[in-house]
């Protein structure tokens, strides 16, 4: 689980990085400045802390906003880019609920996800 969680936490960084520098030239425009702010800024320290999870508490925390994000990405980028592109979102989306499976099956009391 610690993997699927730094991953999506590599994942946002990229994305926020993405998110810096094509909002970069726009910072002479009026609203430059605070559409970088509500944009990068959050993204790239929700991502910095999902990197740095380390406890089950911690990772309980971190695997629902990120399977949220990856429900409400994919239609987003099968309407804007195609279905292709919404692939990857889906097949993350799809290994975050594995986390909440029984598993294993004979002691399912040892999966934190498992409820």
């Amino acid at each position: 689980a610690v993997v699927v969680v730094v991953v999506d936490g590599v994942f946002g960084l990229a994305s926020a990085a993405k998110v810096f520098f094509d909002l970069s030239p726009a910072w002479s425009e009026p609203l430059g400045l605070s559409t970088l702010a509500v944009s990068w800024i959050p993204l790239a320290m929700w991502s910095v802390g999902m990197v740095l999870c380390q406890t089950e508490q911690e990772l309980l925390a971190g695997v629902t906003p990120a399977l949220m994000v990856y429900i409400l990405a994919a239609p987003w980028a099968c309407y804007t880019s195609g279905i292709i592109a919404a692939v990857p979102l889906v097949l993350m989306g799809a290994l975050h609920c594995l986390l909440f499976l029984p598993l294993p099956s004979e002691n399912p009391d040892s999966n934190p996800f498992h409820v």
